[in-house]
C-alpha cells in the first residue's frame, strides 16, 4: 500500500505539472519518460534503478558455517526531475530494503530520500533547498548507480553524511566553483520537534574548488567512466555542528540514518551527552565535556575504461579511535577496538550494455583487520557492513570483538531508466 502511494503521489505530480496557470500544457515526446511544453521551459523526466546484489563472504564463524552466500535486492529506486521556468526540482524514492533502519534498532522505513527545488538568482547563481545530498566530500556526493565498484569504500563509514534537510548557495566564476549550505544536522525525514530546549548551531558546511568540466551536477557525480565527461576537478571541504537539544532528544540522536561512526550511539559513548563539534578533511572529531573521540580516513582508486568494459582498483583505509566504546545501562564504557588500521582492497570489472542503462559488476573485496563480533549461538557479524551490531558488545564475557581478514566476492546486476 505505501508503494502504491507514492506511485500515486508521483502520477499527481505529473499531472500538477500539466495543469500550469495560463494554460500552458505538454506535448508527448518521443520518449515515453518525457515531457516538454512547446516553449521548452518546462519538461518532467521519470528516472528508476534496479539492483540486484549476490556476493560470497568468508570469514571465521564460531557458530555457522564461515563461507556464506546472499542474495539481495540492494536498490529499488524510482524519481522524477522537473523543470519549470528555470526552477529545478527532483523527487527520489526508496522502495527496496535499503531504506530499513538496520537491527537492533527499531525497523523504520524512510522512503524518501530527495525532495528538492534549484532556483536561479543570478545567472551563476543558484539556491537548492529541501532534503538531498549534504555537499561534502566526492564519495558521499557520488550516484549511487554510478559507482565503479558496488558499494562505497569503508573510509566512507567514517565520514557518512548522507542526505538532511537545508539549503545551500552555489555557483560558479569560470572554472572556481563553491557550495555553501545551512543543514539541521538531524538527517532526512527530521521528525518534527516544537521545542527546542538548548539551541546550538546548525551543520554549515562549505565546499570550494575547480571544477573544470568534469562534474555536470555538482549534487550527483559521476565516478565511472562511461557517458562521462572530460576535464578535472579538485575541492577543498569543510564542516562543521554543534548539537542542539530538541524536544525529549537532540538533533544528533534523533538522526535515524545516514550516520558516520562518530554520530552512531552504538560506537560512541559520549553521544546524547551535550555539545559536539566535528571538522573533516578525511580526518573528524568529536568533543564534549565527557570525552573526546577522532578518526581518519583515507581512500584512492583508480580505473580503465575500454568499451564495454571498466576495470577498476581502489585502496581505503580507516583508523578508529581506540576510546570507541559501548556504554551499559549502569554507565560504564566497555573499549570495542584498538587503533589499528582497517582496510580495503578491492578489484572490480564492469559490463555495460546500452551506455549505462544496463550495468553488470563483478568484484572481490578483501577487509584486512576488519572488525566483528559473534553474538553467542548465533552466528559472526562483519561490522563493516553491519556496523549497528556492535551494540551487542560490552565485558569481554559477552561479546569480544575481534579483528579477521574477511574476504567477499560480489555480483551485481543495475538496470536504470
Amino acid at each position: 500500500m505505501r508503494n502504491i502511494m507514492l506511485l500515486l503521489l508521483v502520477a499527481g505530480l505529473a499531472l500538477g505539472l500539466v495543469i500550469l496557470p495560463g494554460g500552458q500544457g505538454f506535448a508527448q515526446s518521443s520518449d515515453a519518460s518525457k515531457l516538454a511544453s512547446d516553449s521548452s521551459s518546462s519538461a518532467l523526466a521519470f528516472y528508476g534503478r534496479l539492483q540486484t546484489l549476490g556476493f560470497l563472504q568468508n570469514l571465521t564463524d564460531h557458530y555457522r558455517d564461515n563461507t556464506r552466500v546472499y542474495l539481495y535486492l540492494k536498490q529499488a529506486r524510482l524519481g522524477a526531475r522537473a523543470t519549470y521556468k528555470d526552477v529545478d526540482f527532483d523527487v527520489q524514492f526508496a522502495l527496496g530494503g535499503e531504506d530499513v533502519v538496520k537491527a537492533p534498532s527499531p525497523g523504520v522505513a524512510l522512503s524518501l530520500l530527495d525532495l528538492s527545488a534549484d532556483i536561479p538568482v543570478t545567472k551563476s547563481w543558484r539556491i537548492k533547498a529541501g532534503q538531498f545530498k549534504v555537499p561534502y566530500g566526492r564519495e558521499n556526493l557520488t550516484d549511487e548507480g554510478m559507482l565503479q565498484f558496488t558499494d562505497v569504500s569503508i573510509q566512507f563509514l567514517g565520514f557518512k553524511l548522507g542526505r538532511d534537510v537545508g539549503i545551500a548557495l552555489h555557483g560558479n566564476c569560470g572554472t572556481f566553483t563553491s557550495i555553501v549550505g545551512v543543514f539541521t544536522a538531524g538527517g532526512r525525514d527530521v521528525p518534527i520537534r516544537y521545542i527546542p530546549i538548548d539551541l546550538g548551531f546548525p551543520m554549515v558546511v562549505a565546499r570550494v574548488g575547480i571544477n573544470d568540466g568534469l562534474d555536470e551536477n555538482l549534487f550527483n557525480i559521476q565516478q565511472n567512466l562511461v557517458e562521462s565527461s572530460s576535464g578535472y576537478a579538485l575541492f577543498l571541504n569543510g564542516l562543521y555542528t554543534k548539537d542542539s537539544k530538541v524536544g525529549h532528544s537532540t538533533a544528533l540522536n534523533v538522526k535515524l540514518d545516514d550516520k558516520s561512526l562518530l554520530l552512531n550511539s552504538n560506537w560512541n559513548p559520549y553521544m546524547e551527552k551535550g555539545i559536539s563539534a566535528e571538522a573533516e578533511i578525511n580526518y573528524g572529531t568529536f568533543k564534549n565535556g565527557y570525552g573526546s573521540l577522532a578518526i581518519l580516513g583515507g581512500r584512492v582508486q583508480g580505473a580503465y575504461f575500454t568499451n564495454p568494459f571498466e576495470i577498476a582498483g581502489r585502496y581505503s583505509f580507516l583508523r578508529p579511535d581506540e576510546n570507541f566504546g559501548v556504554r551499559d545501562n549502569l554507565g560504564t564504557v566497555y573499549q570495542i577496538l584498538d587503533s589499528k588500521l582497517i582496510q580495503e582492497l578491492t578489484a572490480s570489472v564492469s559490463y555495460y550494455l546500452h551506455g549505462n542503462r544496463v550495468k553488470l559488476t563483478a568484484e572481490l573485496p578483501i577487509f584486512i583487520n576488519e572488525p566483528v563480533i559473534t553474538e553467542p549461538n548465533l552466528g559472526t557479524y562483519p561490522l563493516i557492513q553491519q556496523p549497528d551490531q556492535v551494540a551487542l558488545a560490552g565485558p569481554p564475557t559477552k561479546a569480544p570483538v575481534e579483528r579477521q581478514t574477511v574476504v567477499e566476492a560480489r555480483l551485481q546486476l543495475q538496470v536504470s531508466f
